[in-house]
C-alpha cells in the first residue's frame, strides 16, 4: 500500500506539476492572446477611426456635391422659368402676329373682292364699249361704203358734168 500510496503521490505530484505547467503555459498563452487581442483591438479601433474619418469626408463630399447639385438644379429651374417666360412671350408675339396677319388677309380679301367687283364692272363696261365700238365700226364701215358709193357717184356726176360741159362749151362760146 505504501507503494500504491507513493505511486499515487507521484502521480498527484506529476499531475500538479503538469497542471502548474499547463497553468503557466495557459497564462502565457492568455497573456499573448490578450496582447494580440489588444493589438488587434487597437488596430480595429484605428481602422474604425480611419473609417469614421472616411465616412465624415464622404459625408462632407456628398453634402458639397448635393449643394452643388441643388445649385445646378436651382440654376436649371431658373433657366426653365426664364425659357418658359420667353416661350410664352414668343408665343404671345406669334399669336399677335398671326392675328394681325389674319386681319390683314381678311382686309386683303375684302380689297380683292372689291377689285374683282371693279374688274367685273370694268369688264362689263369694256364689253359694252367693245359692243359700241363694233356697232360704230359697222356704222363707220357702212358710212365708208356710202362715202365710196357717193364718191363713185360724184365722180360719175363729175364725169357726166364734164361731158355735158364739153357739149355745152360750143354753145357757151357762141353766146359769148
Amino acid at each position: 500500500m505504501d507503494n500504491l500510496e507513493n505511486t499515487l503521490k507521484n502521480f498527484l505530484s506529476e499531475f500538479k506539476q503538469e497542471m502548474q505547467e499547463f497553468k503557466e503555459e495557459m497564462h502565457a498563452e492568455m497573456q499573448e492572446f490578450k496582447q494580440e487581442m489588444r493589438a488587434e483591438m487597437q488596430e480595429f479601433k484605428q481602422e474604425m477611426l480611419d473609417f469614421k474619418q472616411e465616412m465624415l469626408d464622404f459625408k462632407a463630399e456628398t453634402e458639397a456635391s448635393f449643394k452643388h447639385i441643388n445649385l445646378e438644379i436651382s440654376n436649371i429651374k431658373t433657366s426653365i422659368i426664364i425659357l418658359r417666360e420667353d416661350m410664352e412671350r414668343n408665343f404671345a408675339s406669334v399669336r399677335a402676329e398671326i392675328k394681325e396677319a389674319k386681319e390683314d388677309i381678311k382686309e386683303l380679301r375684302s380689297d380683292v373682292n372689291e377689285l374683282r367687283a371693279d374688274v367685273n364692272e370694268l369688264k362689263e363696261k369694256f364689253d359694252l364699249l367693245e359692243s359700241k365700238v363694233d356697232t360704230h365700226t359697222l356704222q363707220l364701215s357702212s358710212l365708208e361704203n356710202s362715202v365710196r358709193t357717193l364718191g363713185f357717184r360724184a365722180d360719175s356726176f363729175l364725169t357726166r358734168f364734164k361731158f355735158i360741159e364739153n357739149d355745152l362749151l360750143p354753145l357757151k362760146q357762141s353766146h359769148a
